[in-house]
């Protein structure tokens, strides 16, 4: 059986043509059909209803957004049979439902629970964007600059964005906020029914550069002219110390854990006549120099506390690739590049896979395995085992591999 090449199986990836679920057992795939129309299959099953416009005239083409554990298909595309219109579709083997209108798709976000979504229509002003919270079936009308985080353990994001010139958080979670989708503003007015909405302590001088939870306390980061902080937010509470935590050099970007036991934060210093980059970890220095990074370059363990971070060497990201953990790290071997990778609970970078452009390799705990193949994605854990999806011929494999688990 004749492979199929490499960048065609990372075009069908990219374009949202192929898609497998997080267990890697799972595929979707549109299919095209005659007259410009791409017909999507889940598994063998070809599903009820989602017939897809297609061809180069169409303005919204079909795209697999994500493949829910159960086989639920998330797809943006526009319908050709039954109900016509353009939008975000969940697809299962009962037909299909439409969550949304939106005709652009701006950029996705994952969350524990699923993807998030935002999105345009083409009545929506410069400034606005809607937020898809596909597990809840929401659509909330946000500022283009909001930033959404994901909090909990219900699928609730924290959401920060301007409200009538301010700087505001407040909490989306499975009851939504129903009766103010249509107008940010309306959250200003006092309703007993919803949910709190804080302004954020921001001096005139500072630039908001991200807003955490921490062990049940959030903490608002913010850039000023001369220095950065964390700032504690919430009630006084008599047995915390610090409100205020400095932080040494420009903060560029903060993340949390999952877990919500570990904040990491990557700031810009002045170090001589130079400028470095610190990344640190729950206060401790992991890696500090010339490098750069970016938030697609950052892993959570399985138990959702350790990080694990991608680096290019030098300021502008041009020199070698670096896996970095808090026990030590790897050069990637020059002339491949790293697609994706896993920490384990303990620190260590456990498992990546690396390309040259034509084929894959997979390593786990630093060795590579004997095989190269055409594409290897959708790097995962399956308890103590790394898993991932594969190419042979045409046949998109699930492979377990199991050689590093005690007592195999």
């Amino acid at each position: 059986m004749e492979a199929m090449p490499h960048a065609r199986l990372n075009s069908l990836i990219r374009k949202g043509r192929l898609c497998v679920s997080a267990s890697g057992k799972i595929v979707a795939r549109l299919a095209s059909t005659h007259f410009h129309r791409s017909v999507l299959h889940i598994g063998d099953n070809q599903v009820p209803g989602a017939v897809f416009e297609d061809g180069e005239r169409t303005q919204c083409l079909p795209r697999i957004i994500e493949v829910a554990p159960g086989g639920t298909t998330l797809v943006h595309g526009t319908l050709s049979q039954g109900k016509r219109g353009t939008g975000l579709f969940l697809c299962h083997a009962g037909g299909v439902e439409q969550i949304s209108d939106c005709e652009e798709i701006i950029r996705t976000q994952q969350a524990a629970y699923g993807v998030l979504v935002f999105m345009r229509r083409s009545t929506d002003p410069p400034d606005m964007q809607r937020l898809i919270i596909p597990c809840f079936q929401h659509e909330l009308k946000i500022h283009a600059s909001a930033t959404v985080t994901p909090v909990g353990d219900d699928g609730s994001v924290l959401i920060v964005e301007p409200i009538g010139g301010i700087l505001h958080r407040y909490v989306v979670g499975p009851n939504g906020w129903e009766d103010l989708f249509e107008d940010p503003s309306s959250r200003l007015r006092p309703d007993a029914s919803v949910p709190c909405l804080w302004p954020m302590p921001l001096a005139r001088t500072e630039s908001f550069v991200g807003l955490i939870q921490w062990r049940g306390t959030l903490l608002l980061a913010t850039r000023g002219r001369e220095d950065s902080r964390f700032q504690r937010l919430g009630p006084h509470d008599p047995t915390v110390e610090q409100r205020i935590i400095p932080v040494e050099g420009m903060l560029e970007a903060v993340w949390q854990s999952p877990s919500e036991h570990t904040v990491v934060y990557l700031s810009r210093v002045r170090r001589g006549s130079t400028d470095v980059r610190v990344l640190v970890v729950n206060g401790r220095i992991v890696h500090q120099g010339e490098f750069m990074m970016g938030p697609q370059d950052l892993v959570w363990s399985p138990d959702g506390k350790v990080p694990g971070v991608r680096i290019r060497e030098g300021m502008d990201g041009s020199g070698a690739q670096v896996l970095i953990s808090l026990n030590g790290g790897y050069e990637i071997e020059q002339g491949f590049s790293v697609n994706e990778f896993l920490v384990d609970n303990t620190g260590t970078i456990a498992a990546w896979i690396d390309t040259d452009g034509n084929r894959d390799r997979v390593c786990v705990h630093g060795s590579y395995g004997t095989d190269r193949t055409p594409m290897a994605w959708n790097l995962s854990w399956t308890g103590l085992a790394v898993r991932y999806n594969c190419v042979l011929g045409v046949i998109v494999r699930n492979i377990t591999d199991q050689t590093h688990v005690p007592g195999y």
